[in-house]
């Protein structure tokens, strides 16, 4: 279930709809009879060795308690019969008797765990799998049991529950829509319509209908966005990379090829600017992020735009979220580390001369976005946009939440299907900076998309500037190029409103079915 030409996992995220994904969450055996779909094509993170205590954060197997790795490797909470589990990726059906002995062990380590793990598996036939985790099959119901006891996904009827390793649900896949979990619990839902459309919540009362549209030969991929009770569109170009497809994100059109060169340029002085302390992101996110005060260049100015941004949607978003999992005191968040903001500034500037070669020739192709200029090196940057739990080398997974700053922790070889990335700045309870983790090529073409279009959104707001606190920039009009727009789709949030309502009684259905005393369930 792909975005692009039809969308994914994770968004905004969009994961392997369109990155579709869910960021990316560790792939460990068994988690049901197969990937879940908007994992299709997802390998395993490579396992590298863990690395002694007390190492460098960042470290694969570093200690780290403020930035919480949760590791793939469990401690066992059974013990196999000769013979089994010794690898080679082969699945051996037990006996009842040493499945039965089995299923007893991992019953009694559940009782000393918590929530879902906490629920007696019912008898059935057990299996082991090559690297010692095992399933039990029980009347049309399959629990997939990692090997410290814990539920790692449940499959009954059509649908597949996958678990974390503290009992909390990560995505769940059924014949209609599919559901991913963020790191503070954040709900994505997303559904493939009967026309091809693809729906996508990203909160309450918040998300977009994506939908392909052919305007003059050329076709469009265009989103109807509902956020805080506004509606707009955006469009973008459907292309494939690397076996994924993938869409990017095509302004509305194009300003004089001067305006980008003059945003690239110093102003000669520091110009002071106040952004404001009044709005609750702000307060929210001060001990992460704090804008600067006085800027250089009009690019040092829009690097902390997007970052205020990103925080400020993410923040909206947030307060939507009633059940969401508690986060971590945000005051005690570690600060944006210094050089961050050049950093982004950098690649903003890089970002504008792509943009202003385009200007001059809006017909010629263009790779203006894709993920072809931007994976071709190690120091571009990315600014997660939506939350998301991802694979670290070691097999391990960790959280990362709106306004995490990545690079390229290496240029991908040809074959590969995700990518390497190094967390450059991380608020308190996500990935440790310094961590190599890795991302689906979706999620990171969803995290430029959202870049571009707030870069365009500052744009935009540097030559209306309400505070007159920033030099005049030259003449901006914008010019449009390409197929207009479509007309914003009717009822979207109706439509939202309805895919709550379905993910609501999907996830009650698989949970209490999952250890319902009717077996026949």
């Amino acid at each position: 279930m792909r975005i692009g030409t039809t969308p994914d996992h994770g968004g905004e995220r969009q994961g392997d709809y369109l990155r579709g994904g869910t960021g990316g969450t560790v792939q460990q055996k068994p988690e049901g009879p197969g990937p879940v779909k908007f994992h299709a094509g997802r390998p395993e993170p490579p396992v590298k060795p863990a690395a002694a205590p007390g190492a460098a954060p960042g470290t694969p197997g570093a200690r780290n308690d403020r930035h919480p790795i949760v590791r793939a490797t469990p401690r066992p909470a059974y013990t196999l019969p000769p013979g089994f589990g010794a690898g080679g990726g082969k699945t051996t059906m037990l006996s009842k008797e040493n499945g039965d002995s089995l299923l007893h062990q991992v019953n009694s380590a559940r009782g000393n765990l918590g929530g879902i793990n906490n629920r007696r598996l019912p008898g059935g036939v057990v299996s082991v799998h090559g690297d010692g985790a095992v399933t039990v099959s029980s009347r049309g119901r399959k629990y997939d049991v990692r090997q410290d006891g814990t539920l790692a996904s449940y499959t009954a009827r059509g649908a597949t529950a996958r678990f974390r390793p503290d009992g909390k649900l990560r995505n769940l896949h059924t014949g209609k829509l599919d559901i991913v979990r963020g790191p503070h619990d954040e709900r994505r839902i997303f559904t493939v319509r009967p026309d091809d459309s693809v729906l996508v919540s990203t909160g309450p009362k918040s998300g977009y209908l994506q939908r392909k549209v052919v305007v003059k030969n050329i076709t469009v991929i265009q989103r109807t966005y509902v956020v805080n009770n506004t509606v707009y569109t955006r469009s973008y170009t459907p292309y494939s990379y690397r076996g994924a497809d993938l869409i990017v994100y095509r302004p509305a059109g194009y300003y004089e090829p001067d305006y980008y060169r003059w945003v690239g340029t110093g102003w000669g002085a520091p110009v002071r600017y106040s952004w404001g302390t009044g709005d609750p992101s702000y307060q929210y996110y001060r001990g992460y992020y704090v804008p600067a005060d006085s800027y250089l260049s009009p690019s040092e100015w829009l690097a902390d735009y997007l970052v205020r941004e990103t925080l400020r949607a993410a923040y909206l978003e947030r307060m939507q979220e009633q059940a969401r999992e508690q986060e971590p005191d945000p005051s005690a968040d570690d600060p944006m580390p210094p050089g961050t903001r050049d950093r982004i500034a950098r690649q903003i500037q890089w970002q504008l001369a792509r943009e202003r070669r385009a200007a001059t020739d809006p017909n010629r192709p263009s790779d203006v976005g894709t993920l072809q200029s931007l994976l071709n090196d190690t120091v571009r940057t990315f600014i997660v946009s939506t939350s998301l739990v991802v694979p670290t080398l070691d097999g391990g997974e960790c959280g990362l939440t709106a306004g995490a700053v990545l690079r390229p922790n290496r240029v991908p070889e040809e074959e590969d299907q995700v990518a390497e990335m190094n967390v450059v700045s991380s608020r308190r309870a996500d990935c440790p900076a310094q961590t190599v983790v890795t991302l689906t090529f979706e999620d990171l073409q969803e995290m430029d998309n959202k870049m571009r279009e707030r870069l365009y959104a500052g744009l935009d707001a540097l030559g209306r500037d309400p505070n007159g606190d920033l030099p005049a920039p030259p003449p901006a009009q914008l010019r449009n190029t390409g197929p207009e727009p479509g007309a914003a789709d009717d009822n979207v949030l109706a439509m939202l409103k309805t895919q709550q309502s379905e993910a609501d009684q999907a996830e009650d259905q698989v949970l209490n079915s999952a250890f319902a005393e009717d077996q026949s369930l």
